[in-house]
């Protein structure tokens, strides 16, 4: 935390819009390299990177102990928990928290690893503690269903609907480009589905005047780039790197067209509703997670990853279709109203204000709380 994630971005946002209306906040989370330091964030023990699923998964070192110390010298109103899951560090301090707990899960998979489910609450009671379940998406809500069975609420992602919006500062890079541009951003892995959209974008060019800006880091960057030198274009692949945080709507905004050829393992897709924020018509793979974000026809398009001649057409048909492209804009702005962090925050205060009520734990039940 923060690092790039969509979890880690939905938490630090979480947080962020907490504070603005005068909750107090502290977020407990790992040390990791390059870590940046923030008011109101706790680290202790450190996270290690490994390959997963065909991206980068975080695997925590931590002393427990040190969690049970934590808790115990620091008095809460409530504890929401992150993907609380074996060895996660908010299994442990859902272990050792006095105070109420509720939990906002996160995770998918290309499949339901059921193997085991039944017993885990078994394996760990100190799970019953929890008072409310929230899944970001339905997705999320049914994959950890068979672990930890219970009532779950969908509240879904947030964006900063202030930062992300169609006028702004352009990126300079991407702004002198003439022609088209198409936009990937995301981690450069397996999973992110850059392998299916270069060969696509290879094609498209045969067609139209366009570039294809890449913005993300990852390990399979020497691949991709080997790919575009073998296919003469190096003219027309623009690798941007790892993009700051601050700097992300810009490169949005600069952008014709948004592509996300996901293979799997998305529950939602922040992405998704950052692009159609910032006014940018969105095309996505057709997997479970986007299909809760995007309408097909309507607020975007979909596609099969797996088809370059599918990827093709839905790209070609908004750019070259000015009259669909501008309803994919406006239904897109409309659309992304509901992700709004105020919005979002209210309904996660509602569950907070009704497990607070429940428990009678704060006697400063509709006051400012800490988080």
């Amino acid at each position: 935390y923060p690092y790039p994630s969509g979890v880690t971005e939905h938490v630090s946002n979480l947080a962020k819009t907490l504070r603005e209306k005068g909750h107090t906040v502290t977020v407990i989370t790992l040390h990791y390299p390059g870590e940046e330091i923030e008011e109101g964030v706790v680290r202790m023990g450190r996270v290690v990177f490994v390959p997963m699923n065909g991206t980068l998964t975080t695997l925590p070192l931590l002393n427990p102990l040190t969690v049970k110390s934590f808790f115990d010298k620091n008095r809460f109103d409530i504890v929401h928990l992150n993907g609380p899951f074996f060895p996660n560090i908010s299994h442990w301090a859902l272990k050792y928290t006095h105070y109420p707990c509720i939990a906002s899960f996160h995770s998918t998979g290309f499949r339901n690893l059921t193997f085991g489910a039944r017993y885990y609450k078994r394996l760990f009671p100190f799970y019953n503690k929890l008072k409310a379940y929230i899944g970001g998406s339905q997705v999320s809500a049914d994959f950890i269903k068979p672990y930890l069975p219970g009532k779950y609420q969908i509240v879904p992602y947030g964006v900063d609907i202030e930062r992300f919006t169609p006028s702004g500062k352009k990126h300079p890079e991407i702004t002198k480009l003439k022609g088209k541009k198409v936009l990937f951003l995301g981690r450069l892995d397996a999973r992110k589905g850059l392998r299916q959209l270069l060969p696509t974008f290879n094609l498209i060019r045969k067609e139209m005047d366009a570039h294809l800006i890449v913005a993300g880091a990852g390990p399979e960057k020497p691949k991709y780039e080997h790919f575009v030198k073998k296919n003469s274009l190096t003219d027309y692949v623009h690798f941007l790197g790892f993009i700051p945080n601050e700097e992300l709507a810009s490169v949005y905004r600069s952008c014709d067209i948004y592509c996300s050829p996901a293979l799997g393992g998305e529950t939602f897709g922040i992405v998704l509703i950052e692009a159609m924020a910032s006014g940018v018509p969105v095309v996505a793979s057709n997997i479970d997670g986007y299909k809760e974000v995007i309408k097909d026809g309507y607020n975007g398009l979909l596609f099969n990853p797996h088809s370059t001649e599918d990827i093709k057409e839905k790209i070609l048909t908004v750019l070259l279709n000015d009259s669909i492209r501008g309803n994919l804009v406006k239904e897109g702005l409309r659309a992304v109203k509901q992700y709004d962090w105020n919005c979002v925050t209210e309904r996660i205060l509602e569950i907070y204000l009704k497990v607070v009520r429940n428990e009678r734990h704060s006697e400063r039940m509709y006051g400012m709380y800490d988080v």
